[in-house]
């Protein structure tokens, strides 16, 4: 079980977390700031280091956040996809369950981006019973949020592990059983609220990200 993407991903606790499948092996590959398109770039390293039963993918907010439009962020998840189901095959019985954007109060002007991108994401799932998209659009309470009202707080991800305790087990249920594991994450240049809303992501805070990804790639993709 590998937990792959952006912040969401990277600061979440998943050591604490039950997903009602405590003893299957889990990975945390994260690195805050990471765009879908970062994420696109070393999935097929991830598949093969990994061989996930099941990837739980979370990005997309920093590329729309960062001025990409929903359909260029969406080509980049067809590259992910397309590495996890090939022409919607499923890879050696690979699940991926993807978790959608949250409205963050702090994004509001993303929040039509951000359904745009999702929309696209829900077209694509249906037909692939084991592609599921996971809805976010509810997650409106401020108490989800942590105070810069951009990042989960821990009442926002204890929805998120409600919503994949629904859904995991089944995933899981044939894969064999093993012991905790953890490849660590990185949590890398987490985006605030200011820099999402601005055109481009900063030139000092992409050169920080990139050398985030390199670490990313030498020591959980080597």
């Amino acid at each position: 079980l590998v937990f792959f993407g952006d912040s969401d991903i990277a600061r979440w606790d998943l050591k604490a977390a039950n997903f009602g499948c405590q003893a299957c092996e889990i990975f945390q590959v994260g690195v805050g700031g990471a765009r879908i398109k970062d994420v696109a770039f070393y999935t097929a390293r991830m598949m093969e280091k990994y061989r996930p039963s099941v990837v739980v993918l979370c990005a997309g907010e920093n590329d729309l956040g960062s001025g990409i439009s929903s359909d260029d962020a969406f080509a980049s998840f067809e590259h992910v996809f397309d590495s996890i189901v090939p022409k919607g095959k499923l890879t050696n019985g690979t699940s991926l369950v993807y978790l959608s954007t949250k409205p963050e109060p702090s994004t509001v002007a993303l929040h039509q981006a951000y359904a745009a991108f999702d929309e696209k994401i829900r077209t694509l799932s249906k037909g692939c019973d084991r592609f599921i998209f996971i809805d976010n659009s509810e997650m409106h309470e401020r108490r989800y949020f942590c105070e810069d009202q951009l990042h989960l707080s821990k009442f926002g991800y204890a929805v998120w592990e409600s919503k994949l305790k629904a859904v995991l087990p089944s995933l899981l249920k044939s894969v064999e059983v093993l012991s905790w594991a953890e490849a660590g994450s990185s949590q890398g240049v987490a985006v605030e609220g200011k820099d999402k809303t601005d055109t481009a992501i900063a030139e000092e805070k992409a050169v920080k990200l990139r050398q985030e990804w390199q670490d990313f790639e030498q020591e959980k993709l080597a």
